[in-house]
């Protein structure tokens, strides 16, 4: 059954990547700047992730459940939605989200809940710019803030005008690569890894989410 099965999902699941090539080429020029390198990751990551389990899926069976075929349909209206109004980071969404039903209907229900995390994590594969790019210019305006302060404390005169700082020895600027946005990103994404694979309670979970955030 696993055989006929994992056969079926390769098949099905680079049938699907090579229709929609054109996302699947938009997610990958994403990557290719910082701070969204790691999305070349994504994948790798969840592939690993589902073959530590695979002692547990050994004891399951996988049954095809073609309920998940109603979930095909809104994604694929989804991504048609906004490839009309070219949204990109809609695309991406709806193509992971076909992807995951497409292997919901393959494998079953039972198998899909224990997979629930490897799947899900394919989201991080579609960073979301429109919310990441309006946090750059506060993100800055903090460091500024903190670096001013942290100088003025231990009695260091220094200018600031924006974001340039000028200092007895010299001027600065802090750029967005100073922001602190690519730490958090790796951050949150790596943080999600971690907190999965070392810890059982939702609650430790969720405290480690908190603390790699920040």
């Amino acid at each position: 059954a696993w055989k006929r099965a994992g056969l079926i999902a390769c098949v099905s699941i680079l049938g699907i990547l090579l229709l929609f090539h054109d996302t699947v080429l938009s997610m990958e020029v994403i990557w290719r700047s910082e701070p969204y390198t790691y999305g070349f990751l994504v994948a790798p990551i969840s592939i690993w992730l589902i073959w530590n389990k695979r002692h547990q899926l050994a004891l399951l069976t996988p049954r095809p459940e073609f309920r998940a075929l109603t979930l095909m349909l809104p994604a694929g209206a989804l991504w048609l939605l906004a490839h009309l109004v070219y949204f990109q980071y809609l695309q991406q969404i709806a193509l992971i989200c076909l992807l995951i039903a497409t292997l919901w209907c393959i494998v079953g229900t039972q198998v899909t809940k224990a997979l629930a995390f490897p799947l899900g994590f394919l989201l991080f594969a579609a960073p979301p710019l429109f919310l990441i790019e309006p946090l750059y210019l506060p993100m800055v305006e903090f460091t500024a803030d903190f670096v001013v302060r942290l100088l003025r404390l231990t009695g260091i005169a220094v200018y600031r005008d924006e974001i340039y700082l000028t200092l007895s020895n010299g001027s600065w600027s802090v750029e967005e690569q100073c922001s602190g946005i690519h730490y958090l990103i790796t951050s949150v994404c790596l943080g999600c890894v971690y907190a999965y694979h070392y810890y059982r309670s939702f609650y430790r979970r969720l405290l480690f989410m908190i603390v790699a955030g920040r």
